[in-house]
């Protein structure tokens, strides 16, 4: 969290984040979430991350990063104007993958159960 209150921005995205529903959870959608698939059948081990952080020029970023598990994977980052349109990118995103098979590996602090 921003100890400076004289460059706290008000898009911080720190404590008071919206949640959203993904997986049956309530989740803090600031946080990073981490979502894996893998099935030894068909050789595949994937991994996706899903993360919002503020930029210097006052929207936010969605980063997103995927790939095999144990690669580098790819990266992206897509900016978005204010935080609701980010989150909302970043819930559906979290769902359309849920949807896929990936299962939530890594909850962040401020995830409650159902």
């Amino acid at each position: 969290m921003n100890q400076i209150r004289a460059i706290d921005s008000k898009l911080s995205l720190d404590a008071k984040a919206p949640r959203c529903q993904i997986g049956g959870m309530t989740q803090l959608a600031s946080s990073s979430l981490l979502l894996h698939r893998s099935d030894a059948r068909l050789n595949m081990r994937r991994f996706y991350l899903l993360t919002l952080q503020p930029d210097l020029f006052g929207s936010v970023s969605l980063v997103r990063n995927w790939g095999r598990i144990g690669g580098r994977g790819q990266i992206r980052h897509d900016s978005h104007p204010n935080d609701a349109q980010a989150i909302a990118t970043y819930c559906a995103l979290a769902q359309q993958k849920l949807a896929k098979g990936y299962r939530i590996i890594a909850q962040p602090a401020g995830s409650q159960g159902p």
